[in-house]
């Protein structure tokens, strides 16, 4: 099968969800602009009023912007695959992240070895900062386990803002996107897509990108003793158990993007949810659900005995 190779020269779309962007958008504008791989675009959806990060967009000419759908980030994200041109590489970005000026190459070369008829994915850690940029720390560390489509049911461990996907599995996330309706976490979603078609996925030990923190991110970095009861909270209070049965309806209207195993996977993990306690457990130790680390998956096997997933 061919591949690429690492002298060819690809072109990436970058997919920008944007939404009162202003503020820290020119850092990031700047960033893309520093980036060693040199052929990329960028696709922007400007979700609800325009703050003027239109205009700082505009001054770009490799940027063509587009109308957000006005309910939320993931939807916003959802929105860009369903009109980005699926025979590009695809790396998502969000607005107010600073990229590694070699965040673009490093990606595209952990992918050239794969055969371009294999859906793949990349994604690293980040360093997590504050809203200046300052006080660095490094997001998660490498997980137990390798990623998975049990391991996804229940858990995103690929950050969205460090995602490369190859031409083929962009082709996958353009027409699956096109299916569904209402999502969670876009980053989330394609964790599941992947790994349910049994796509290779690459994990970056080192940090791609600068990911800023402050008062209005959308989601924040999963670091810190806060971050654990916060997820305990959303457990006890059924948050869990929503955002799980919104999943599985998404999951649902691209059932038949998945492998056959993971379709049975999927149902095994959803009719669990309508038995006993010790048939619940039975069921999905069987089919592997688990969360990665041992005090999340803990979390999770509560969740799981308490009917709270």
């Amino acid at each position: 099968m061919m591949q690429h190779e690492p002298n060819e020269t690809q072109h990436i779309t970058i997919l920008l969800a944007v939404h009162n962007g202003a503020l820290y958008l020119p850092d990031q504008i700047e960033s893309f602009q520093r980036q060693s791989h040199k052929d990329w675009s960028i696709l922007a959806s400007i979700d609800g009023d325009d703050d003027g990060s239109g205009l700082l967009l505009d001054e770009m000419n490799r940027t063509t912007t587009i109308p957000g759908p006005k309910r939320g980030a993931a939807l916003n994200f959802l929105s860009l695959m369903k009109q980005a041109c699926p025979q590009a590489y695809w790396a998502l970005s969000d607005q107010d992240d600073v990229w590694f000026d070699d965040k673009l190459e490093r990606a595209y070369l952990s992918l050239c070895s794969i055969p371009q008829t294999q859906p793949a994915m990349y994604y690293s850690r980040t360093m997590v900062t504050d809203h200046d940029l300052q006080n660095p720390r490094l997001s998660q560390r490498r997980f137990r386990k390798g990623p998975s489509f049990p391991n996804a049911l229940v858990q995103n461990i690929a950050a969205g803002n460090t995602i490369l996907l190859n031409p083929a599995a962009a082709k996958i996330a353009h027409a699956a996107a096109r299916k569904t309706t209402d999502l969670i976490m876009h980053d989330w979603w394609l964790y599941q897509l992947m790994t349910g078609i049994g796509a290779r996925i690459i994990f970056d030990p080192e940090p791609s990108l600068f990911y800023r923190q402050h008062g209005n991110n959308v989601v924040g970095a999963d670091v810190g003793a806060w971050t654990r009861l916060r997820r305990l909270i959303k457990v006890v209070d059924g948050t869990y158990m929503n955002w799980v049965t919104r999943n599985i309806t998404a999951l649902r209207e691209i059932r038949g993007f998945l492998t056959a195993e993971n379709q049975l996977i999927l149902d095994e993990f959803e009719a669990a949810r309508k038995c006993s306690v010790f048939e619940r457990v039975r069921r999905l130790r069987r089919v592997n659900i688990h969360r990665q680390e041992k005090i999340h998956h803990g979390v999770l096997w509560l969740a799981i005995a308490i009917g709270r997933y």
